[in-house]
């Protein structure tokens, strides 16, 4: 096993599917592709439950670290509050207060609480201790937004994944395909299970939520293996499918196949926060456009962008779709713009074009504040960046921001423009 790895890579993530995507009898003929799948299991399954172990015991430490929030209110278990503190919370919540006050542990249940988180944090894991978290998900009166069916059911796939333990490396056999289907099963399922607020993935410590969320919508739709091992970066499983799985009449561009893949994923996310803003879900919108502006602020992948911009530059051709877009969704705008002029250096040439044309779009609706404040950003971005590195690799930027700016004829964004750039960038 890669013990040096400290994190699953977005490549990783496309490749665990793609080695999916092989037949029993293809890897019984390609013995490394076995290795290969084995040892990608071994470290994904040890780095997930490391990971769940960490957040089931921060779940749990919420029944008794933050009652107040963790617990649904009422009566029955009476309150650790005076006269005043319930006071606080009327002034908050108004007359729907009401009598009923937070709920606490009570005594027997929070002993039991405490025992487990220690094990969970400890790596003391059994059946039993498992058994014993999923009983306390189930029977403690958890809030709507902690703890509850949803963390049982994470914590009962967890234990699915420790019971497998580790894949010995071995020749072709049944009993070992058996095994590893098994696994990629249980993996899988936690890639898709959420819990009260998200998935359950999406606090992995290294970075991972910066393209974890468009990663499972990629996967989801994609339209054959040969997608995903296109985006895998591997060159002998992407060499395979070209050469087995692929008629040569169907070849295309590498990039084209990239940047498809992923704009079929951007679908699903633009239409689900479509559909939480038709059901005035704040708390989805604003949790699903949190996801989105990270992605597109962090990303190192250009692709990404690109297909991100190439969805909304489709969605505005026409005027009515334009101002469905930009009216409905003037906040959503304002800050996905804010992350990708942050991510300057990620930029193509496609990608300027991109933004160039949506925010011309946005200037000839009205919509100037917004274009002037992206421009201010990108001007930012770009003179810090051109600070580090030699200045002719960003003329070409430099030259499609100015043409675009003395293309909207706007004095005060010029301007602007030019006070944020200096004199020795002219």
């Amino acid at each position: 096993m890669n013990w040096y790895k400290i994190a699953i890579s977005e490549q990783d993530f496309y490749k665990f599917y793609a080695l999916e995507g092989l037949s029993d009898e293809e890897y019984k003929q390609n013995p490394v592709f076995l290795y290969d799948l084995i040892e990608h299991l071994n470290y994904i399954r040890e780095y997930y439950l490391s990971y769940l172990y960490q957040q089931i015991a921060k779940e749990l430490q919420h029944s008794y670290g933050d009652p107040e929030y963790a617990l649904s209110w009422g009566s029955s278990g009476g309150s650790r509050y005076d006269d005043e503190y319930e006071d606080e919370y009327e002034d908050d919540y108004g007359d729907d207060y009401g009598d009923d006050e937070p709920v606490y542990l009570d005594h027997v249940l929070e002993e039991r609480a405490v025992a487990v988180v220690t094990k969970f944090i400890n790596k003391k894991i059994s059946k039993t201790l498992f058994n014993e978290a999923i009983y306390l998900f189930e029977e403690i009166p958890w809030s709507k937004f902690y703890g509850g069916k949803a963390w049982a059911l994470i914590t009962k796939w967890t234990l699915k994944l420790w019971q497998i333990e580790e894949i010995s490396q071995q020749e072709f056999n049944p009993s070992v395909i058996k095994k590893i289907r098994e696994l990629i099963f249980i993996i899988d399922t936690i890639h898709s299970i959420a819990h009260n607020t998200n998935i359950v993935l999406i606090n992995l410590p290294e970075g991972e939520s910066r393209w974890l969320p468009l990663a499972l919508e990629v996967v989801k739709n994609a339209k054959s293996y040969l997608n995903l091992a296109q985006l895998s970066g591997n060159m002998k499983i992407k060499e395979y499918y070209r050469r087995e799985k692929m008629p040569l009449e169907q070849e295309r561009a590498e990039e084209n196949i990239s940047i498809n893949t992923y704009k079929v994923g951007w679908e699903e996310i633009l239409e689900r926060y479509a559909q939480f803003i038709e059901e005035g879900s704040k708390d989805g919108s604003d949790r699903l456009r949190w996801i989105i502006e990270n992605m597109l602020q962090y990303t190192i992948n250009p692709n990404i962008i690109n297909s991100f911009l190439e969805i909304i530059k489709e969605k505005i051709i026409t005027e009515e779709a334009h101002v469905e877009y930009f009216d409905t969704w003037s906040k959503f705008w304002l800050k996905i713009f804010r992350s990708l002029s942050s991510n300057f250096e990620t930029y193509n040439s496609d990608a300027l074009d991109n933004i160039f044309y949506i925010l011309r779009k946005l200037y000839y609706d009205g919509k100037h504040a917004i274009v002037k404040d992206h421009i201010i950003k990108m001007a930012r971005m770009m003179k810090g960046y051109t600070a580090r590195i030699d200045t002719s690799v960003s003329e070409w930027a430099k030259n499609k921001i100015m043409d675009f700016i003395q293309s909207l004829n706007d004095k005060d964004i010029l301007s602007v423009y030019e006070n944020v750039m200096g004199e020795e960038f002219f």
